[in-house]
């Protein structure tokens, strides 16, 4: 019988679908990956109910704008297995004691952002982070944590904010934690600062060594999620090489 996994999002994409059905192929795992489009809390809290009492589903991906909820909802139902300080979760499935496992794999995205700009021998005194939901915070959260100044840009004033005037600041850094496409309010040939860029865009080419992408960020937080669910690693480089062939 296989295992299924559900990814849960108000607009599914095709990513997580075809790499993890792809991996499962290769390694020859009895598993399949399901993207479901959820529109509003109530449906969500039924599939999440259905995950809690049955074996039917393995595990969940969870998309925005619900990662914050399902940390609620299992915390109340006190079904968590431990905590974590960020308050949102975007993988989960069930352990030993019929408790459910949570992680937030986002934060690894940003451990690896912090290496990639830091092996670039800069320092970082300040980031702009524009967005205000659960990635945002995280960001908020991560480098607070390390002593680094933090300013928040509203998504819905951002034609109020040069952006570009940021080229002239020192030490400083940006993240976009929002769907919007930067480049229709940023010049992206001309960034000079580390600029960490959320949304998936597999065709869109930025040819800046110092943006580090979405489809980068993507494929890290497969690998660690696929590590979360079935205990197996994947390198980089795998995930680089099945990228090209699928996509």
């Amino acid at each position: 019988m296989h295992k299924v996994f559900y990814s849960i999002s108000k607009k599914p994409g095709n990513f997580g679908t075809k790499i993890y059905n792809y991996f499962f192929n290769l390694y020859n795992i009895k598993a399949i990956y399901k993207a479901v489009g959820i529109e509003n809390e109530n449906d969500f809290y039924k599939l999440i109910d259905l995950f809690i009492s049955t074996n039917m589903i393995e595990g969940l991906s969870i998309s925005m704008p619900f990662k914050t909820l399902i940390f609620n909802y299992l915390r109340e139902k006190d079904l968590l297995s431990y905590p974590n300080k960020f308050n949102s979760l975007n993988c989960v499935k069930k352990d030993l004691n019929n408790k459910i496992k949570g992680d937030l794999t986002d934060y690894k995205i940003l451990e690896e952002f912090l290496k990639f700009y830091t092996n670039m021998d800069l320092k970082i005194t300040k980031f702009y982070i524009i967005g205000n939901g659960a990635m945002a915070n995280l960001s908020k959260v991560f480098f607070k944590d390390r002593q680094i100044d933090l300013e928040i840009i509203d998504r819905n004033k951002l034609k109020h904010f040069n952006l570009n005037d940021l080229n002239f600041k020192k030490n400083i850094g940006l993240i976009n934690a929002t769907p919007v496409h930067i480049e229709r309010v940023l010049e992206i040939k001309k960034i000079q600062f580390p600029f960490l860029d959320f949304p998936v865009r597999i065709d869109f080419n930025y040819d800046n060594p110092f943006i580090f992408n979405g489809y980068k960020a993507t494929k890290i937080q497969f690998r660690h999620q696929f590590e979360f669910y079935l205990n197996k690693k994947i390198s980089l480089s795998e995930i680089d090489k099945a990228c090209k062939l699928i996509f």
